[in-house]
């Protein structure tokens, strides 16, 4: 699978404050490593939809391109790249619905403490410190 997934991409090296994609640009995977596997852009990949924002890069990145066509056939072709796909997608789409819940239900205080719990458990701290886990 990876050396079919090689095949399809370009590599592209990008300075910080670059532009990855438009909103309303034709949708590619943009694959950039943030932690183990991560990327941005891959819902409209799916769909037929444009991108909706702009994404710009933060720092300098490097950066796997794989236009939508190419995706889609490795799609087609390799039901494990096809089910590990999903499954990032439904871990996102999860993200954002807690989010959006997160918005529309908890006070400012609660939305500003689920924040630092976040962040501290980003951090690798415990978001309780004297209690164990």
């Amino acid at each position: 699978m990876r050396s079919e997934l090689f095949k399809k991409v370009t590599l592209k090296d990008w300075p910080a404050g670059e532009v990855l994609f438009r909103e309303g640009d034709e949708s590619l995977l943009l694959l950039r490593i943030f932690g183990p596997r991560e990327s941005v852009g891959e819902l409209p990949v799916v769909s037929t939809m444009t991108y909706p924002a702009t994404a710009m890069t933060v720092a300098k990145s490097r950066i796997w391109l794989i236009p939508r066509k190419k995706l889609d056939a490795l799609r087609r072709t390799d039901p494990v790249f096809a089910e590990r796909s999903l499954g990032t997608i439904s871990r996102k789409a999860r993200v954002l619905q807690e989010r959006l819940t997160e918005l529309s239900l908890k006070s400012i205080e609660g939305r500003l403490a689920s924040f630092l719990v976040r962040i501290s458990l980003l951090s690798g701290s415990r978001p309780y410190p004297g209690k164990e886990s």
